[in-house]
């Protein structure tokens, strides 16, 4: 009876620690956006716009230290209406729902934060993220 009991016990120990060791890992090693620079550049179409400081500081704060994942949603992107941060290029859905495309993963935001963006948009070229 005592070995059956300690082999549960060991098998109970054995889950709750790699259980840990996921959550530790998922919790320092997920992948995020990362922003290092403070200036914004607007993409529509071949026109490109350089944001204010005050539009650089408010994007950086919707897009930086995002949770990306793996996805492939049925909204449209390109590199064509994006947000530019140095080299990193932020693909705006073409069809008001919020996510992002970041390389060949994804963010989503707040509709909220979705208004936010038009509204840049609108600013400096006059017309919302579509196709």
């Amino acid at each position: 009876m005592k070995r059956k009991n300690k082999s549960s016990k060991n098998i109970i120990l054995g889950t709750i620690g790699i259980s840990m060791l996921v959550i530790i890992f998922g919790y320092f090693f997920v992948c995020r956006t990362k922003i290092t620079t403070s200036e914004a550049e607007l993409i529509y179409g071949s026109k490109s716009y350089i944001l204010s400081q005050e539009e650089s500081d408010v994007l950086k704060e919707i897009f930086n230290n995002k949770l990306l994942y793996f996805d492939s949603p049925s909204c449209g992107f390109g590199e064509d209406i994006a947000i530019k941060f140095g080299e990193l290029i932020f693909c705006i859905a073409c069809d008001n729902c919020g996510t992002i495309r970041y390389g060949d993963m994804y963010f989503s935001i707040s509709d909220k934060d979705r208004e936010v963006i038009n509204q840049i948009f609108i600013n400096n070229h006059g017309r919302r993220p579509s196709v």
